[in-house]
């Protein structure tokens, strides 16, 4: 199931790399359904949060090379907003900035999210767990990590706004 990676924003995007080609040279499209259940995430800030979709539609394009091999994968959405709540307060936010996701020879992933977008990360690799909304480019080098369904940022540089959504909550 994709996870809001942005990151979740950008952790929703990296359980979507398993999929299988359907053909070399391919580009595949696939709905994402979005989250329109409150989903509680631990470890993003020192509280609990809750994060739901309320309205909006997301899809993927997933590129493969001529041998099959995953080689991209583009999320866009169609007027999709977003809310992330704890502590009896919440922010609301349009969630409609498209994300680019480069799988790397390595086992990492460059991630690109560009307009509005949100970033949640753990803190697992970095030991720093962010939970923000931005505006503009936010480039994220990540590694999936299979046991929380997350990607675990190893990187994170924003050109333009954020918001850190704990202190917002808190």
């Amino acid at each position: 199931m994709i996870r809001r990676c942005a990151l979740i924003g950008v952790a929703i995007l990296c359980v979507v790399a398993v999929g299988q080609p359907a053909s070399a040279l391919t580009k595949v499209r696939i709905p994402i359904p979005i989250t329109s259940d409150p989903v509680e995430f631990d470890g993003f800030c020192p509280f609990p949060i809750e994060y739901q979709d309320l309205r909006g539609a997301i899809f993927q394009v997933l590129t493969f090379d001529a041998d099959g091999d995953l080689t991209r994968i583009d999320i866009f959405s169609r007027g999709l907003t977003s809310e992330v709540s704890a502590n009896g307060k919440s922010v609301v936010f349009n969630d409609a900035g498209p994300i680019t996701v480069i799988p790397q020879a390595d086992g990492s992933d460059l991630v690109m999210l560009r307009g509005n977008s949100f970033e949640f990360d753990q803190g697992v690799l970095s030991g720093q767990p962010i939970a923000q909304i931005s505006s503009g480019l936010v480039v994220v080098t990540s590694i999936f990590d299979p046991v929380s369904g997350f990607n675990q940022f190893t990187s994170i540089d924003a050109v333009g706004p954020t918001a850190d959504l704990c202190a917002e909550l808190a």
